[in-house]
Parts: structure tokens; C-alpha cells; sequence
């Protein structure tokens, strides 16, 4: 499973609606359920992530692709002033367990870990 994320700062409280339409509107055009975050506790206050879980990387294609040809969608993401500076796209694949469509959750927290890079492999 793979869990793609977008994240973006908002300037104003309008953008929490307009954040709230853009999942709708996602859901409208492909099936996929999307999910809006919001950063809490930290100086990040403001952040919004939206995040959906795909079984397969060609399953996120043909949503971006779908999302990336609605014209109803890109106006309201090129239209918007609600964005301060430019998103942050993540891909994440689940490397243990699997995602429980049935659960609601309020809170969620990740970790990340990126691989070091050795010069050697032995002694």
C-alpha cells in the first residue's frame, strides 16, 4: 500500500473550506476517498496535509491523471489564493501491517527514516 500526501501552508481560515472541497471534489471525479489533516501543537500550525492510500503506484497515475484533467478541479486549485508558497508532495509505502478503511481516526502521527549512505559494507 502506498500513501500519498500533499501538504500545503493556508493563509486564512477561508482556505480550510476550500481545502475541504478540493477532497470532495477528488471524490466527485475518481471514487478515491481523500483525507484532510491539519497540523496541531507544533510551528507548523496552519499546515494541511491531504492524504489517500493506493493499493499500487498505477492506481495514483490514473487518480493524478483523472485529477490533473478536470477542468472543474484545476480551477479550483489555480484560482485559489489560499496557498502560502508552493505544496509538498510525499510518497510513503506501508512496510509493515496494512490500512484499516473502517477505522476514523482524529489523531495520527508518522515517523520517517531515510537510509544512509556507507562507503563500505564489511570491515
Amino acid at each position: 500500500m502506498y500513501l500519498f500526501s500533499r501538504r500545503a501552508l493556508i493563509n486564512s481560515a477561508d482556505g480550510i473550506g476550500w481545502a475541504a472541497g478540493i477532497c470532495e471534489r477528488c471524490k466527485e471525479v475518481t471514487g478515491q476517498e481523500v483525507q484532510l489533516w491539519g497540523n496541531v501543537y507544533s510551528p507548523g500550525y496552519g499546515t494541511i496535509t491531504w492524504t489517500s492510500w493506493f493499493a499500487d503506484l498505477p492506481s495514483l497515475e490514473a487518480f493524478g491523471d483523472k485529477m490533473q484533467t478536470d477542468e472543474s478541479y484545476t480551477k479550483m486549485v489555480t484560482e485559489a489564493n489560499f496557498i502560502e508558497g508552493a505544496v509538498d508532495d510525499a510518497l510513503m509505502e506501508t512496510i509493515a501491517g496494512e490500512p484499516n478503511p473502517d477505522m476514523d481516526p482524529q489523531y495520527v502521527t508518522g515517523a520517517q527514516a531515510v537510509c544512509a549512505g556507507a562507503t563500505s559494507c564489511g570491515p
